[in-house]
């Protein structure tokens, strides 16, 4: 149990070695390569700036991210208690590499189900509104869509529930004269009311009604009695929930290609992970120069595999004495467990001690008496 002490290695090798080199480096899992700087005054030596690659990578990432939540969501998994990474093949891997294009357009389609439902939801929220809108209305039996007649206004509306209606229709015969008012229903907060006033008059009859709080309402989108409306918005809803069990069938069948398109999400991050360790080098027109750091123990293996196997040049110094470096700890199977707590609350730096082992003590002692206390009380 304790803090892997670290090396920095720098390796110079050639261009036309460079992918090979660093997949390999990659697949062994021992190397963090470092941020390169470059003067203004070495000519001939660049950063590789391969920005629209990271974009790609992190758009396709994001594409199959969104869908794997979509499945998630529609098509959950049950995972067992103590859940294990999946393990495949180098062949199915490939596999999966090659068919990536496929992979991709099954994901597009998942989110593109997705996009549906949301529409398909949306539209049925406006229709619900406009379904509970009509509640009020139901005991009326004129268009919805009715502003006039040749020689009256007719205005819908609410006012609220303090009003007493029966005052109002006094005041208007005695101030308006041609008018008539019905309500249709009303509730804790509103009566909901038809004016029919004469068109010389509708403006003295609108100044009443508004002057005790008058809301007008406007149904110019309803064509129709509001029970024929209300037939119409229900059948409306049906045929939306019909859509959206249709899309909601897609990605159930759609969700066999879960397995790839995890898969092929986890190749993409190590294809990201290569794109962005790319950028991370210094390069000239033949050459190429990485820096990093690796584990002391693998130090003496790894150059003299690198310098069997590649035509370069691979220096290994140990840190300086007040040099930080990447902090690496190794524990066995038991205080692993505990690791997690650890990363919760920030790992040790290189010139500490680790602290697992203590952690992992106290944590199952207060832990312990914590659950003693709460059977006890």
């Amino acid at each position: 149990m304790a803090v892997v002490k670290m090396n920095k290695i720098a390796i110079l090798g050639l261009e036309k070695e460079r992918t090979r080199l660093m997949e390999s480096l990659m697949e062994m899992g021992v190397v963090q390569i470092s941020e390169s700087t470059v003067d203004e005054e070495s000519p001939g030596i660049t950063i590789p700036q391969n920005h629209s690659e990271l974009a790609r990578l992190d758009h396709m990432l994001s594409e199959l991210s969104a869908s794997l939540e979509v499945l998630r969501r529609y098509v959950p998994v049950k995972k067992p208690l103590f859940s294990v990474r999946r393990v495949i093949s180098r062949k199915v891997f490939e596999s999966v590499l090659g068919s990536s294009q496929t992979i991709m357009e099954t994901a597009r389609e998942i989110n593109s189900c997705e996009g549906h439902i949301a529409a398909i939801n949306s539209e049925d929220n406006r229709q619900h509104t406009l379904l509970t809108s009509l509640d009020m209305w139901m005991d009326l039996d004129v268009p919805l869509n009715i502003s006039s007649t040749r020689t009256t206004a007719i205005v819908m509306g609410t006012l609220p529930q303090s009003v007493d209606l029966n005052e109002l229709v006094k005041a208007l015969d005695d101030e308006v004269g041609a008018a008539s008012l019905v309500c249709s229903g009303s509730d804790r907060d509103h009566h909901y009311i038809l004016l029919i006033v004469h068109k010389t008059r509708e403006q003295e009859g609108l100044a009443l009604l508004k002057d005790r709080g008058f809301s007008r309402m406007d149904f110019k989108d309803m064509d129709g009695t509001p029970r024929q409306n209300r037939e119409r918005i229900l059948k409306a809803r049906e045929e939306l929930f019909r859509q959206r069990e249709e899309y909601i069938n897609r990605i159930r069948q759609l969700s066999e290609g879960r397995d790839e398109i995890e898969t092929l999400y986890d190749a993409l991050l190590m294809e990201r992970e290569r794109a962005e360790a790319f950028g991370k080098l210094l390069t000239t027109r033949s050459v190429f120069l990485l820096k990093g750091w690796l584990p002391a123990e693998f130090s003496d293996k790894l150059k003299n595999w690198l310098e069997e196997n590649f035509l370069c040049s691979v220096q290994i110094t140990e840190p300086d004495p007040d040099e930080e470096t990447p902090v690496l700890i190794q524990n066995g199977s038991v205080t692993e467990s505990i690791k997690p707590v650890i990363d919760m609350y920030g790992v040790p730096s290189s010139r500490e001690i680790d602290p697992s082992g203590t952690t992992m003590f106290f944590f199952i002692f207060f832990f312990g008496m914590i659950v003693a206390d709460a059977g006890y009380g």
